[in-house]
């Protein structure tokens, strides 16, 4: 499931973020047609705030640009860490998956120290869910932005 504050988060991203998104067989989405001053509304129907996608064939390649309008990615934690090593591989074509999971970890320890130690920071994520957490550090890593509670500054 996925909370209201991820939605936030993914609504605020800056509109080049999605520019290579490759659709795929039940990513999550977000229904733009439903918004009303920046919130999500459930609506009735074929689309609600959150839809999945069922299908990526021709027609739906086809229509995408019709869609991208309407529908915003809403980011899988794995879809993010690859967002990462794809936007590093750039400049390094030696980077690994696990080269990812090493810098998010240092990252992580640095920016909010840990439950144990309850670093300064960690007050502002120990309820976030993980999915926040990996886009906070995605937006750091593509824009060296961070999440102030309302945008990306």
């Amino acid at each position: 499931m996925t909370d209201d504050l991820y939605k936030k988060m993914v609504l605020a991203l800056p509109g080049d973020f999605f520019k290579d998104w490759q659709w795929h067989i039940g990513d999550k989405a977000l229904c733009l047609d439903s918004l009303s001053r920046g919130e999500v509304i459930l609506m009735e129907g074929i689309c609600h705030g959150l839809v999945k996608v069922a299908w990526v064939d021709r027609i739906f390649l086809e229509t995408e640009q019709e869609c991208i309008d309407r529908l915003r990615p809403v980011p899988s934690q794995k879809q993010l860490q690859s967002i990462i090593k794809q936007h590093w591989l750039k400049s390094d074509d030696t980077v690994k998956d696990y080269d990812v999971l090493v810098f998010f970890q240092d990252w992580f320890r640095v920016r909010y120290g840990s439950s144990y130690t309850y670093g300064l920071r960690y007050k502002e994520i120990e309820n976030e869910s993980i999915d926040c957490i990996w886009l906070r550090y995605t937006m750091h890593v593509i824009y060296n932005k961070n999440w102030n509670g309302e945008a990306w500054i």
